[in-house]
């Protein structure tokens, strides 16, 4: 009886201990999970780099965006869930329809263990009428974000990612392109009169994208005496480019020479043609906004040149022509006219001023340019004897004569120059007048030329 009463005994001190032991891991584990640390979701698209996208417009004023809206987004535990979680996903959308895009699944469930699942937002069929009905700048923002969660200590703080769509308003950009070359116009002044073509420039207006309404633009000129500015016109007086066009028709400005008929001096003005636009959806370009022009009256009217125009024609019976010399010329005159180049006239710096040469051509012609053939040195280095300055007059009686004008030597080392004409000049007698170049000390002549047009 003894020995049944122990056993008793012992079988009930086992079952208090297991019934202590099953309590304390019980408690043990409650604890552990009760102490388990927060768990944050996060929200990352496939393409982490590029959640900035800019919208611009091409040259066809096509909407362009950086990179697609349509992203994968990968929703994210920083740690495994050691329970179920249920994760609700909301989309991010600002000044954007919702019946424009589409999240492929608006819950995720992650079973305990589980670390992600993606999810996948995008635009329908990449529309974007949304964004290209809008022509002003606009900020579009599309992403994910997790509305609610269930789980173990999920922390949705933090829990979003979208991108950031910055587009640029519609606008044109408009410059002026000039049609022709150069941007001096000249006009001769010769003989108490102005010659030369009328007075015009022609140019163009260019978007860079096409109009997204009809555009008008207003044209001024500046520089322009007070006195003559409604001498002044463009051709179309109004430009208008079209809704969809990129470019204006040709457009011309003109201006009545009155204005240099003021003085019989010559004169240049600095005009500048601008364009201004008024219109919310076009600008003008700052530096293709205007045209600057010079307009040049000018009694001077030689060209320096190294080369003979193919229609001039040497005036006729060269040999015959009389050449006066006066000192302190040296040397035959008739050289200048025999057709070689083997002898000169010349005069040395120390002895002076340029003495004049005067040209019978015997009868009166229609020059258009004239020619000198100046001496060279080979030795001891090459060097051709030109004037630093040439003036050349004409005459059809010897007795009043008219300057074409005088031309600095530009050419160097070239021993031809050719003197253009900008208009045709009626003349029998030609003078020649110069200034020696101190550093060559000397002026050599071996030939002269004068031409007409072919008749």
């Amino acid at each position: 009886m003894r020995h049944i009463a122990y056993k008793k005994i012992v079988m009930f001190c086992s079952i208090i201990c297991f019934g202590f032991a099953m309590v304390s891991c019980q408690d043990d584990e409650e604890l552990n999970l009760l102490g388990y640390p927060e768990n944050p979701i996060s929200v990352n698209a496939e393409d982490g780099d590029n959640m900035n996208i800019s919208a611009t417009y091409d040259t066809q004023g096509k909407l362009v965006l950086s990179s697609s809206l349509n992203r994968t987004w990968r929703i994210s535990l920083a740690t495994p869930s050691p329970k179920d979680a249920s994760i609700k996903i909301a989309p991010i959308l600002v000044n954007i329809p919702a019946d424009k895009v589409t999240l492929d699944t608006d819950i995720i469930n992650l079973p305990a263990g589980s670390l992600y699942q993606d999810v996948t937002l995008g635009i329908n069929e990449e529309d974007l009428a949304f964004m290209e009905d809008n022509l002003q700048a606009e900020v579009y923002e599309l992403g994910v974000t997790v509305s609610d969660a269930n789980g173990l200590k999920l922390n949705t703080d933090s829990s979003l990612g979208k991108l950031v769509v910055e587009k640029e308003k519609y606008l044109a950009n408009v410059s002026m392109i000039a049609s022709q070359d150069p941007t001096e116009i000249k006009k001769i002044y010769f003989n108490k009169e102005l010659l030369g073509d009328p007075i015009s420039y022609s140019f163009k207006l260019q978007l860079d994208k096409p109009a997204i309404e009809d555009l008008e633009i207003k044209l001024i000129a500046e520089g322009i005496p007070a006195d003559f500015v409604s001498s002044s016109q463009f051709t179309p007086f109004t430009v208008k480019i079209p809704a969809g066009s990129k470019e204006s028709e040709d457009i011309i400005w003109n201006i009545t020479d009155d204005f240099l008929k003021t003085t019989e001096e010559d004169m240049s003005f600095d005009i500048a043609l601008k364009a201004v636009v008024d219109n919310e959806f076009a600008t003008m370009v700052s530096q293709n906004s205007q045209i600057n022009l010079r307009v040049l009256k000018t009694s001077n009217i030689l060209e320096l040149s190294t080369y003979k125009p193919y229609e001039w024609r040497e005036v006729d019976n060269k040999s015959r022509w009389g050449i006066t010399l006066e000192s302190p010329w040296k040397g035959n005159a008739s050289c200048l006219i025999d057709g070689t180049r083997y002898d000169v006239v010349s005069m040395n710096v120390e002895e002076g001023e340029i003495g004049e040469l005067v040209v019978d051509l015997l009868s009166t012609h229609s020059l258009v340019g004239i020619g000198i053939a100046f001496g060279i040195d080979y030795y001891p280095v090459y060097k051709v004897s030109a004037a630093a300055e040439s003036e050349w007059l004409v005459s059809t009686d010897n007795a009043t004569w008219i300057s074409l004008g005088s031309v600095k030597n530009t050419l160097g080392g070239n021993d031809r120059h050719y003197y253009h004409l900008g208009v045709p000049v009626e003349a029998r007698y030609v003078k020649y007048r110069g200034k020696l170049d101190a550093q060559i000390g000397k002026l050599e002549l071996n030939e002269l030329y004068m031409f007409k047009t072919k008749e």
